[in-house]
């Protein structure tokens, strides 16, 4: 029987065929996608140089150089089939770099060994147009087998990374061409190699991801899954990624209709890939876009996205004005963890809102940070739902009576994982999630039980000192649900005394002070809590109604330690005491301290020396015998 080289043209045609549509449809240059690519180009050279080779072998006038070349491609082209095949499968599978250095040696060892023939005749040889197979003929069935092999091995392991339809094409694949293989081994006329590759290849290329999936709305903006691939593929490569933000984008979200969203987004995209190249810019969801870059400088990169960034964008008849946030990500922050990398850039985009610099140099160290701060944010919610957090109390000294006549109460959680969180840690947390007010109504509550439980009153104590969060001060029924509160237990106002803090959060200050007016009516005090640090400074004092300033445990330190200090310090007691204001200063943890401070006036001592914040059982032990009870 003659070489039926229909089965090659049809080969050929049909790998024709689905290079077209692959160029066609566009699509994110994954390293399937490449790889598909190869395979195709392969399917062609081998039906072509196949149809070429069995015309001119035996033809006279041919030179056997040129005959030795074109079956060479052809035998190339058709051990490739099975090789790529296996490139394509590492990258289906993401199976790593080894694998990958193992295919593409394979690859490079078969062109090598056919090429090197020329001169070994190890493969193959021709000899007067005559074409003879060489001693290691089968390695090339062998090198096909081993490619095979290795594809299903590496299907089976990483079956999680591959969809069902995709699976299936690989199978089918392989079936089809080693059915190809046997049937030649049995009869070569049956040059089916090729064209059972080509066959193969259909369902493999109706099994890729559509071209769709990596764009943003049928535009030509690659999307977060493009994104997402890249960063799979680059974790461990140098470089750096920029993140820019628009801010304030929910809204203009609810600012502009959809369909000029997306518009100023793609408006936006047309800029930038002029600026970084198509293949480098990304659209991230949330006005975010990404763009890549390995040699310029982080500031030449942000200076690049500035440029191509619009600053307005008209739309219903007004220019609409923009500002972007900036994130600076090195991909070598992240110690080659792809898993870390694509984390830290969904959170950039989730919560950029809680960064107020323009530019954030965003590192592996902030996402454990962050990765910390959801735990605990974790461990509060079940504070709350289970009720576990408790609440210590540390007494407070009364300077002219000689007695522990207050206490501040203090929250404290200890969870089951985390064990002992600070307050310093997880009160932040709880502010910046909005957890704080049924936090800080736990801790109210749980004082107001307490006290009534115990008739605090009979043994000394004239009032419990409760912090209020500025959060919870903006809240404009918090005063009628304090008062709730105590009036249930029928708690009196002049036993509860609010520690507040003014901050730069107080967004809603008008409702703060009518709240602190209300409480302030009905009979309780009030105290400027850390005063000396941040925000709480000589301006509140005249501006809110306090009875008592807490001066904050540093002001103290540095006065033990610095002459100039020491006078500061002295002026600001006087003051206060002008004011007709009482003093609480915290910290105090030795006698030395404590000398100073009787000498100064003040009119309360709190701290270490005296005792460390108390569980309530502890406390109620320490009021009965002076001293603390543990």
């Amino acid at each position: 029987m003659g070489y039926i080289y229909q089965f090659d043209i049809a080969a050929v045609a049909l790998a024709a065929l689905l290079i077209s549509l692959f160029l066609f449809g566009g699509g994110y240059p994954t390293r399937t996608r490449k790889a598909l690519m190869f395979l195709m180009i392969s399917a062609i050279c081998s039906g072509v140089f196949d149809v070429i080779t069995n015309f001119t072998l035996g033809l006279s006038g041919v030179p056997d150089f040129l005959n030795f070349l074109l079956k060479a491609a052809f035998l190339i082209g058709n051990n490739y089939c099975a090789l790529v095949f296996f490139l394509y499968v590492v990258a289906l599978t993401n199976a790593g770099n080894v694998h990958r250095i193992i295919a593409k040696s394979a690859l490079v060892f078969t062109a090598v060994i056919i090429l090197s023939s020329a001169f070994t005749g190890l493969i193959f040889k021709i000899k007067d147009g005559v074409y003879i197979r060489g001693p290691l003929y089968y390695y090339l069935y062998a090198v096909t087998f081993f490619a095979i092999t290795y594809s299903i091995v590496l299907l089976v392991t990483g079956r999680k990374n591959v969809g069902k339809f995709q699976v299936t094409s690989v199978v089918v694949f392989i079936v089809v061409v080693l059915a190809s293989i046997v049937a030649q081994l049995i009869d070569s006329a049956l040059r089916l190699s090729t064209f059972a590759c080509s066959l193969g290849l259909v369902l493999t290329y109706a099994s890729i991801e559509r071209p769709s999936d990596y764009l943003y709305k049928t535009s030509k903006c690659f999307n977060r899954t493009a994104f997402t691939y890249f960063i799979r593929e680059h974790s461990t490569a140098q470089g750096k990624v920029v993140v820019a933000c628009l801010q304030n984008d929910g809204y203009l979200r609810r600012t502009l209709n959809a369909e000029a969203w997306k518009s100023m987004i793609l408006a936006m995209f047309d800029e930038l890939h002029v600026v970084f190249g198509r293949k480098n810019v990304f659209y991230l969801d949330g006005g975010c876009f990404a763009a890549v870059s390995k040699n310029e400088s982080e500031d030449e990169v942000v200076k690049k996205f500035a440029e191509g960034l619009p600053a307005t964008f008209f739309s219903g008849g007004a220019n609409i004005s923009l500002s972007f946030q900036y994130f600076i990500v090195r991909l070598s922050d992240f110690a080659k963890n792809g898993e870390k990398l694509r984390e830290a850039f969904d959170f950039i985009v989730r919560r950029k809102s809680a960064y107020s610099e323009t530019v954030v140099r965003f590192t592996s160290a902030e996402l454990d940070k962050l990765d910390r701060e959801v735990l605990v944010l974790n461990a509060i919610r079940e504070g709350i739902e289970k009720k576990t957090f408790k609440v210590y109390y540390q007494p407070i000294k009364d300077a002219k009576s000689g007695r522990f006549s207050s206490a501040e109460a203090l929250i404290r959680l200890n969870d089951p994982v985390l064990g002992f969180i600070s307050p310093e840690e997880f009160i932040p947390v709880a502010e910046k999630n909005g957890l704080i007010i049924p936090v800080g109504e736990f801790v109210f509550e749980s004082v107001c039980d307490f006290w009534c439980k115990n008739n605090l009153a009979d043994k000394g104590v004239s009032f419990i000192e409760v912090n209020l969060s500025t959060l919870q001060c903006m809240q404009k029924d918090l005063s009628s649900r304090l008062m709730e509160i105590m009036r249930k237990r029928g708690i009196k106002a002049g036993y509860i005394n609010f520690e507040i803090t003014e901050t730069a959060d107080a967004t809603d200050r008008q409702a703060m002070l009518d709240n602190i007016a209300a409480l302030v009516i009905s009979g309780v005090a009030f105290s400027l809590d850390d005063y000396g640090t941040g925000y709480s400074n000589i301006n509140y004092l005249s501006s809110l109604p306090i009875d008592i300033v807490k001066i904050d445990k540093s002001i103290l330190w540095k006065a033990m330690e610095d002459e100039q200090a020491r006078k500061i310090f002295g002026y600001t007691v006087k003051m206060i005491h002008d004011l007709k204001l009482k003093i609480v200063v915290e910290g105090v943890e030795n006698e030395k301290m404590l000398s100073y401070l009787e000498e100064t006036g003040v009119d309360y001592y709190q701290g270490f020396l005296f005792s460390r914040p108390l569980p309530e059982e502890d406390y109620l032990g320490f009021l009965e015998n002076g001293k603390a009870g543990i």
